[in-house]
C-alpha cells in the first residue's frame, strides 16, 4: 500500500531525502500518518531481527553513538523513508537498532539488516551509507556522518568504538572506548581517505602553501578537535576555489 504514497510523493517532492525544506516537512508527515495508520509493524521497517545485547558494560562505555538511550532519528530503509523513529546505532557492531510498538502495545527491539539501509539521522546528524562499489575502494565502506558539505565537496566521518574487557568483583564487563575516526573527502566523484596533511594536499595541490599556512595557524585547534579542524579547513579551500 505505501508505494501508492510514491506516485504522490512524485509530484509533490522534488528536493533529496533530508532537505531542510518545507516541501520535506509535507513528505514528513505524511510518510508519519500513514505509519500510524497503518501501524509501524506492519510496515517493511518491521523487517529484521530480533536484538539483544552481546556484552555486559557500564552506562558510561557502551557502544552506542552519542547516548546508549533510544532518541529520535529518520531512515531510508529499502528505498522508503521513515520518521520519527527510536533508534540507536551501536558503533562497535555498526548496526542500526529500532525499538518499535507493535499492535499489542508491545516494545520489540529489532537489528535492521544493514544492506537494506541507504541513509538515517540520528538525534539530528545524519549519515550515509558507502559501499566498496561507490568508492572503487574496498577500504572505504560502511556508514559516515554528513560532517560538512557544499557544491564542491563533501566531508564524511565514519564513528568507531572499540571494545576491551574489564573485571570488577569477579564479572568481566564490555568497555566500549572512541576509536580514531575515519575521513573520507567526496570530491569530482571520486572517495578519498584522509589520513594526513599530505592527502589533502594531494587533493589540492595548487594550494600547498595555503594548506599549510593552515596547519601552522591553526595548529592548537587541530590538536584538541580535529573534527572542527579539517572542517574549517575546507571552508577556507572553498573559499578560495570559488574566487
Amino acid at each position: 500500500m505505501k508505494k501508492y504514497f510514491n506516485a504522490l510523493l512524485a509530484v509533490l517532492v522534488l528536493l533529496p531525502f533530508f532537505s531542510f525544506s518545507q516541501t520535506q516537512n509535507t513528505e514528513q508527515e505524511i510518510y508519519t500518518l500513514f505509519d500510524e495508520v497503518v501501524g509501524t509493524d506492519n510496515t517493511g521497517i518491521y523487517k529484521g531481527t530480533e536484538y539483544q545485547e552481546k556484552y555486559k558494560f557500564t552506562d558510561k562505555k557502551h557502544p552506542y553513538f552519542k547516548a546508549q538511550s533510544f532518541v529520535i532519528g529518520s531512515l531510508n530503509y529499502e528505498g522508503e523513508l521513515y520518521f520519527n523513529l527510536n533508534m540507536r546505532y551501536n558503533l562497535h557492531e555498526q548496526e542500526i537498532i529500532l525499538k518499535i510498538q507493535n499492535r499489542n502495545s508491545t516494545n520489540v527491539i529489532i537489528k535492521l539488516f544493514k544492506d537494506k539501509v541507504s541513509g538515517f539521522t540520528i538525534d539530528g546528524h545524519r549519515f550515509v551509507k558507502v559501499s566498496g562499489v561507490d568508492s572503487n575502494n574496498d577500504n572505504i565502506f560502511g556508514f559516515y556522518e554528513v560532517a560538512f558539505s557544499n557544491e564542491i565537496f563533501l566531508l564524511l566521518i565514519k564513528h568507531k568504538k572499540n571494545k576491551t574487557d574489564s573485571y570488577e568483583n569477579g564479572f568481566m564487563y564490555a568497555e566500549f572506548i572512541n576509536a580514531k575516526n575515519e575521513y573520507i573527502i567526496l570530491f569530482k566523484g571520486n572517495y578519498t581517505q584522509i589520513k594526513s596533511k599530505k592527502d589533502i594536499i594531494q587533493l589540492f595541490p595548487k594550494l600547498k602553501e595555503k594548506i599549510n599556512n593552515f596547519y601552522k595557524i591553526k595548529k592548537s585547534l587541530r590538536r584538541i578537535n580535529y573534527n572542527q579542524f579539517i572542517i574549517e579547513l575546507l571552508k577556507e579551500i572553498k573559499l578560495t576555489k570559488l574566487k
